[in-house]
């Protein structure tokens, strides 16, 4: 009986050594893809690692698979909302839009593919480096660091029985580098 109890708590003392969180360890994704009903929204990085000053290449992507050969969506002034997080800082960057109702009409298999542009700002609350940092990005200038962008998607499609909301959301995440 000692040895089996001896046995168990070896067995415990083993797993909870092994769960340790390793956070030194660089996970980046750069392309992740959410399914729902007759749409496909990806969000995807060219590359894991950007040199300072490269431009990204990082863009949202809206496919529509369904059987019809076309569909209206509806939406702001994209479908798309692309929020930035700075992980070094803890800088969190939100996401302006214009908020219009638009709409597009999707071919099948024919995706909806829009580049990350920066769209985000400050007030004057907001500390300085933060300040600084919104400026640099502003000007299309990345500073080295670790980043996750969110996409979500939101839009509607008009049916005969309704109107269908469409929220996805897809997270990449990638670096900024010395040249």
């Amino acid at each position: 009986m000692k040895k089996i109890f001896l046995l168990i708590f070896i067995l415990i003392a083993l797993v909870a050594c092994g769960t340790a969180k390793q956070d030194d360890e660089q996970i980046f994704s750069k392309d992740n893809k959410g399914i729902m009903d007759d749409f496909i929204f990806q969000l995807k990085s060219e590359k894991d690692t950007y040199t300072l000053n490269e431009p990204l290449q990082i863009y949202a992507q809206l496919e529509y698979v369904g059987e019809s050969d076309e569909i209206t969506i509806y939406h702001a002034s994209s479908p798309f909302i692309l929020e930035l997080k700075e992980l070094n800082t803890n800088f969190d960057f939100g996401y302006a839009m214009d908020t219009p109702l638009l709409s597009s009409t999707l071919k099948k298999r024919e995706p909806l593919r829009i580049p990350y542009s920066f769209s985000g700002g400050y007030n004057e609350f907001s500390p300085d480096d933060y300040v600084q940092f919104v400026n640099k990005l502003m000007d299309g200038e990345f500073p080295i660091g670790r980043y996750v962008i969110t996409g979500k998607t939101d839009f509607y499609i008009e049916t005969d029985e309704a109107k269908q909301t469409y929220n996805m959301e897809q997270s990449i995440e990638f670096e900024v580098v010395e040249n």
